[in-house]
Formats: structure tokens, sequence, C-alpha cells
């Protein structure tokens, strides 16, 4: 069988990214997570396509440049107002679609808060002001100033156009530690927040090839 292209990805960050204008340089533990998040990502795509193409006839096409051939990506944050990570992975998944590169399953990622709101009391009436019952809850997306208060939790899966595909776990990466519980609870709502973006991504990408070949075709 075909192996994958080999991939070769970079995250930089403007200084302006953040208020405090703080630079993150390339050994920054931030960027060097991040790196290797975007890089299983961009590889579990493409290692299932290989794994498909297998079993097509275009196999021999692709195996016979997947030894060779490397995939550059280059990802500039220039806005971290929250959802760095997740927005980054689901970044690079549109870059993998549009540059029309073989690939399988789709990956998405969403994040949510790593440890619940509704602790104290002004937090409680706060979520009971918003018609959010009582209880502590985690918030879904979170902004960063939420991130900084409660710390962050994103979740990475696969997503296909089958509609009772199983989601497989890509990558994990949480800022804060959490309880068995705590955990098992918000990677159900990053979850499900990951459910409605893939069915975005998917529905986006496949609109933008349908545009490509429509006028690739006059």
């Amino acid at each position: 069988g075909g192996s994958a292209p080999v991939v070769e990805l970079r995250v930089s960050w403007a200084p302006f990214a953040m208020q405090e204008r703080r630079e993150r340089g390339r050994t920054d533990r931030f960027i060097v997570d991040l790196e290797n998040a975007l890089r299983c990502t961009v590889q579990t795509m493409l290692n299932s396509s290989s794994s498909t193409t297998t079993r097509t006839k275009s196999s021999s096409s692709f195996s016979a440049m997947g030894s060779t051939s490397e995939v550059q990506i280059k990802v500039v944050v220039l806005t971290a107002d929250g959802g760095v990570k997740s927005c980054c992975v689901n970044a690079v998944t549109c870059a993998v679609g549009m540059a029309n590169l073989a690939c399988g399953n789709f990956v998405v990622s969403c994040g949510c808060t790593a440890q619940p709101i509704g602790k104290t009391l002004r937090e409680a009436r706060m979520l009971q002001a918003q018609g959010a019952g009582e209880g502590q809850k985690f918030l879904l997306d979170p902004n960063s100033t939420e991130i900084n208060k409660h710390m962050e939790l994103s979740l990475a899966v696969t997503v296909s156009g089958e509609r009772h595909h199983h989601q497989d776990v890509v990558s994990v990466m949480c800022d804060s530690k959490m309880t068995p519980e705590d955990l098992e609870e918000t990677v159900d709502i990053s979850s499900e927040g990951c459910k409605a973006i893939g069915k975005f991504v998917r529905k986006t990408l496949m609109e933008y090839m349908s545009k490509v070949a429509t006028v690739s075709l006059h």
C-alpha cells in the first residue's frame, strides 16, 4: 500500500495577537504542543486516505508519490481571543480540503472550559439570569477571558460523511487538572460541538469544491 506524504508544519504567533502583545517563539511550549497537534491532524487525514486508496484503482498513483512527497503548511495566529487551538485545527482541515489533497476523514475541533462555572454565588446567579438553571455548567467555545479564568479543554475528532460514523479522538489538549467526572462531561460537550462544526466544515468544503469544479469546466 502507499504511504502518506511527509508533513512539514510551522506555527507563528503575531506579536499583536493578544492585548499584552506577548511574543511566542519557536520554543514556546504552547507553540510546540500546538504544532504537534496540528501535524497529527494532517497526518490523520492523509493516512486515512492512504489506507482507503490501497483498495481503489487510484491507489497506484498515490503510492508512487507517497514516499517522496511533502505537504508544507504554515499557520499564522493573528488574533488570539479564545479557542485558538480549535480554530487552528479547523483551519488546517479546511486548508487540506481546499488544496484538494487526497484525504479520508476530516478532523475538526471544539473547546470547552476545563473548570465549571457556577461555583460562586455570583456565577450561579449569572447562570440563572441566562436561563441556564441551577448547578455548575461548562462553557462551549469559551473566549479568552473565560479561558483565563476557567482554563480550556480542546478536543479534536474525525468526521466523515457517513451518518453513523464513530468519532475517533485525534488529540486532547487541556490546560488544567480535572476530576474524572469533569473530564468525561467536558469531552461529551466538546464532542457535540465537534459534530456541529464537522457538518458545517464538510458542507462548506463541498460547496467550495463544487464551485472550483464548475469554474474549471469553463
